[in-house]
Order: C-alpha cells, then structure tokens, then sequence
C-alpha cells in the first residue's frame, strides 16, 4: 500500500513544481495542491490502522516527503510536519484520537513543540493560552496541538505537555514573511484560555504510560520510535528532498546550454563545474544512505519492541543534523556551478537555496549544539532524555 502511495506522490511533482512559484508568492500552498497531497495517500502513512490508516514505517513517510520536496520544499515542509503531528497524536489517550479521527477519518492535524504556553489546571481540565509562531500548514487542519509548560497553582512550570485543540478554539494570523519556506513557515496561532479536556494532554504521564514496556508490545511498530528521532528528522528531510530538487534543475540547467554560445566557453566545460555537481550528488546520496541506514535498523527494534540503544538514537540525531548540513552545502555548491543564471528569479535553484537555509535554521538543525551533545553521549557524559531535541 505506501508503495501505491510514493507512486501517487510522484505522479504529482509536476504539478507541484508547475505550481512552486505561485505558492510561494502567495504564501500558501493552494487548495488543489493540498487536495491532490491528500488524496494520493500521503497522509494516511501515519494515521493509526483503526481509522483507516496504513501505519506505514517512518522511512516510507520520510521517502515520499523527500520526493514531494523535490518538486516544492514549502509544500513538502509542510507535508512532513502534518505527517508527524498524525504519528504524535496517535500517542495521545485513545479519546483524544477519536474526537478528531471517528467523524473525519482525513482531519488533518498541526503542530507547534516549543512549550511557549501556558496550561493552567482547572478541575477536571485545563485552560490553554499562549501564542505560537511559524506553525506550518495550520491553515489546513482541524485540529493542532500546542507545546505547553503546566503550571501549578502558584503558577510555577511543572512540566512539558502538548495540548490538542479544535481549530475552531484558535485564531490565525499570516507572521512575518521569510526569505525562504514562505509558504510553509507563515502562520501565528494564538490561544486564549481555552479549555481543554484532560485527555487531550500529552504529559509525563501519558510518556511513562508509553515507555511502559508491556505498553509498547501493545502497540504496533510504528509507534514504538522515539517521538525526537521523528520529530527532528521531519525538519530534515524536506531539506534533503530540496537538494535533490536543486541539483536535478541544476544537472537540465548546465546540460542545456549550447555548444557555441557567442564564443563564450560553456559552464559545463569548467572542471571545477563539473565537480561541483559530482560532490553535490555524493553528500546528497551520503545524507539519504546514512537516513535510510537508520531507520532500517530502528525498525527492526521497533518490530520487536525492543528498547532503542542510546547509540543508535544517538547516530540517528547525528546523522539528521548532519544531513541538513550536507543539504546546505550541496545547495551553495549547486547555486556556485550554475553562475547568475541560477540567482534569477524564475529559476527554481535560487528559490531551493533560499528554502534549504531557511529550514536549516530551525533550532533542531544547530550542527554544532547538537553534535555537541551527541558528543556528551558517546563519551558517557551526562545526558537526559530531552538532550536529543
């Protein structure tokens, strides 16, 4: 079934490529385009089997992502973070999944992590307030669940929760444009003390439950992986699909220029051109073999509920972060070989350029912080659970 899935995928990148440049313009990412997304499947790769999903494993997802980014990396940020805020709320108490699944079983759900809000207990629920920035394709869901501290009565943070909410209870406004990601990173979602049943809180509670193990042999492979390997990865592999994006334009680009140009040599007659594109092409495979590499051997812990090794989550931080590094490289590389032709604005390589340094400057994509940590790690430092974000 995902194998029928990446085929309907990639039966639209021309339309998505056709459609970038207006959707960046326009800041979003058009009703057809997102109508197509949903109907070849894409979605349903991380919706729970009970509602009509496929459960796929992760590495499917982040395939399909990779190729929809190729054709567009707004539309394909935005595609992998709804998938991953599908797989989350798939953790959440099984009340929770049917108020926004047992209705509308292709509701669509957003996400912002950072506990930027505030939950405050009242009774038997909670009030929500906060306001939240750059919340990737909310304009398109029913239903986002917000990072939130849990304060106590004396107003004091006890912890990190994710509250999910109906997007009836928030209000939306376009944020600041953005040099790269525009149709992706474009919404502020405010809150304003809005209630929300206790069973729509993703807490410590609810992780302990989860991290259980006779809990997790209860579950199925899928959501057995680690909620910041998923997370981070998602924010990743659109950067990695946009290199490959930039260097397929770039490949037509350089190859179609004409054997006599007004005397002038051709760019792709310069060494220097030429291995550009040939180091470009081999730190983009290296990200996606080190990607796949990871993942397989993560799921095969995951199909036998087995506790994921600290070295292994550990590898695959390193290699996401890396991976976005390898993506900004390849694309400096790429944008340098195609000279001024690919700085013009109708040309797509610009535009991936642009989008890959904007997504690498979210904070889980700081190379150095991160490597830093990975570092603490493999020497047998200290770490805690959350190092991994």
């Amino acid at each position: 079934m995902a194998t029928d899935v990446l085929d309907n995928v990639r039966a639209l990148l021309p339309e998505l490529a056709a459609a970038a440049a207006e959707t960046e313009n326009s800041r979003r990412i058009g009703a057809a385009g997102m109508d197509s997304l949903v109907r070849s499947g894409l979605f349903r790769m991380m919706l729970p089997a009970r509602f009509g999903g496929l459960e796929s494993p992760p590495l499917e997802l982040f395939t399909a992502i990779r190729a929809v980014s190729s054709a567009c990396a707004s539309t394909g940020w935005v595609a992998s973070t709804l998938g991953v805020s599908t797989w989350q709320v798939g953790l959440f108490d099984e009340q929770a999944q049917e108020d926004v699944w047992a209705n509308d079983s292709g509701a669509l759900v957003a996400s912002a992590y950072q506990p930027v809000g505030q939950l405050r207990p009242d009774g038997d629920h909670y009030r929500l307030t906060g306001v939240w920035r750059y919340v990737s394709g909310s304009e398109h869901c029913s239903w986002l669940f917000m990072g939130a501290l849990v304060l106590d009565s004396e107003g004091n943070p006890v912890e990190h929760a994710l509250a999910l909410v109906p997007s009836s209870d928030v209000s939306m406004s376009f944020g600041p444009d953005c040099v790269g990601l525009r149709a992706a990173a474009n919404t502020d979602v405010t809150v304003a003390d809005v209630v929300v049943p206790a069973h729509r809180v993703y807490g410590a509670k609810q992780r302990a439950r989860r991290e259980n193990r006779k809990h997790q042999r209860a579950l199925g492979p899928l959501y057995r992986y680690p909620v910041t390997v998923l997370y981070t990865t998602s924010l990743t592999v659109p950067l990695i699909g946009a290199a490959e994006g930039a260097y397929a334009c770039a490949v037509d680009l350089l190859a179609g220029v004409p054997a006599k140009r007004q005397g002038r040599a051709r760019a792709l007659d310069n060494e220097s051109v030429q291995c550009a594109v040939a180091r470009a092409a081999a730190e983009i495979d290296s990200a996606v073999l080190q990607l796949e590499r990871d993942f397989d051997e993560m799921h095969a812990f995951a199909a036998a509920a087995k506790d994921f090794p600290e070295t292994l989550r550990a590898r695959a931080r390193r290699d996401q972060v890396l991976g976005t590094r390898t993506a900004v490289e390849a694309a400096d590389r790429l944008l340098r070989a195609g000279g001024r032709t690919s700085l013009l604005l109708d040309n797509p390589i610009q535009r991936f350029w642009r989008d890959i340094h904007m997504g690498a400057s979210h904070r889980v994509n700081d190379v150095e912080a991160t490597l830093s940590m990975v570092g603490r790690a493999t020497l047998g430092l200290s770490s805690h659970e959350m190092m991994f974000i």
